[in-house]
C-alpha cells in the first residue's frame, strides 16, 4: 500500500509557462517568472464639436490624442523593459524607451528615454489623469529625455527618491 503513495507524490507536475489576457493586456510569463512579455495600449480620441456653428472648419472631427501600443517586460528577472511608441498626433515617436535594473525594490538603476523624476503630476501615468490635458505649470518642468537614473522606493513606497543625469 505505501509504493503507490510514494510513486504519486514523486510525480509532482513541471510548473507551465502562463499566458494570460485581462484588463492589463496580453501577458506571458516563463514557468520560472524569471522572463515575461506584455502587451497593452492606451487609446484616447478627443471630439470637436461646435452645436449651432456649421460653417466652423474642423467641425464635428475626432482627434486622436494619444496612440500608444506598450511592449514591457523582465529578462532574468533583475531586468525590466518598455518600449512605449506614440502614434497620435502628427508625427510618430517613442516616448519611453528604457532598460532597469532592479536590484531590490530601493535600489534600481534605469538607462534610456523616460520621464525625467520632477514634477509630480507630470510623473503620473496618462491613462491614470482626469483631463487629456495637464495643467500649465506642468509645462515649466522638463519632459522625457535621454538620461541615467539612480531610484528607489523605501519601506513600500512610503519614501521614493530619484537622482539622474539626463542629456536636456
Amino acid at each position: 500500500r505505501s509504493a503507490p503513495a510514494k510513486e504519486s507524490s514523486a510525480e509532482k507536475p513541471k510548473p507551465m509557462p502562463v499566458v494570460s489576457l485581462g484588463s492589463g493586456g496580453f501577458l506571458a510569463t516563463s514557468a520560472d517568472t524569471n522572463f515575461s512579455f506584455g502587451l497593452r495600449g492606451l487609446l484616447q480620441v478627443d471630439s470637436r464639436t461646435f452645436f449651432g456653428a456649421e460653417n466652423v472648419q474642423g467641425n464635428d472631427s475626432f482627434l486622436v490624442r494619444r496612440a500608444r501600443p506598450m511592449f514591457y517586460g523582465t529578462l532574468f528577472r533583475d531586468f525590466e523593459f518598455l518600449f512605449n511608441p506614440e502614434f497620435g498626433g502628427s508625427t510618430v515617436q517613442i516616448y519611453d524607451a528604457y532598460l532597469n535594473y532592479r536590484y531590490a525594490p530601493w535600489l534600481q538603476a534605469r538607462l534610456g528615454k523616460f520621464k525625467s523624476p520632477i514634477g509630480l503630476e507630470y510623473l503620473q501615468a496618462d491613462q491614470f489623469t482626469s483631463f487629456s490635458e495637464r495643467a500649465l505649470p506642468t509645462a515649466l518642468v522638463p519632459g522625457r529625455d535621454v538620461g541615467y537614473q539612480i531610484w528607489g522606493d523605501v519601506s513600500g513606497g512610503v519614501f521614493s527618491y530619484a537622482i539622474g543625469v539626463f542629456n536636456g
